[in-house]
């Protein structure tokens, strides 16, 4: 759902207040035939699953060894959105978006990565199964990925 309403924002309220979309350059010149892979093969084994057994299976299991639920999951969370800093910096600054708009940009994209490995950790948490927030994981990066790469929202 934050993903979805996330390429909203870009597509509608950004260019009624922007004047323009937000567009992510490097993804915009990606065909739909090499998307589809990635999106189906490469981010499922190549980014997902390595992530959420790093973050949500070793990280937030040996948190919880040792700490309260609180500091294990608040812990987890922003070591994930620290992992993704660098990702968040090159994406922010790979779009159309104003200069003045940049740090702000790169602000809110690791509060969202906070929440979400927050959001994870409780699912993981809930369901006793990485099933779960593997789902959420991928789900979250593949409509954002197709969200970026399709602009027009006709």
């Amino acid at each position: 759902m934050i993903a979805v309403a996330g390429v909203a924002a870009m597509r509608v309220v950004a260019p009624a207040v922007l004047g323009q979309p937000v567009v992510y350059e490097p993804l915009s010149r990606v065909a739909a035939g090499d998307l589809t892979p990635h999106v189906a093969l490469f981010l499922p084994l190549g980014a997902v699953l390595p992530e959420e057994v790093a973050f949500r299976g070793t990280l937030l299991g040996g948190l919880l060894a040792k700490h309260d639920l609180r500091f294990a999951v608040t812990a987890s969370a922003a070591t994930f959105a620290l992992w993704h800093g660098t990702i968040a910096v090159f994406t922010v600054m790979n779009t159309s978006l104003p200069v003045v708009l940049i740090i702000p940009a790169i602000a809110g994209a690791l509060v969202i990565l906070f929440v979400g490995g927050a959001v994870m950790a409780g699912l993981r948490l809930a369901t006793g199964t990485l099933l779960a927030s593997v789902s959420a994981h991928w789900a979250f990066n593949a409509i954002i990925l197709i969200g970026l790469r399709y602009p027009r929202i006709d």
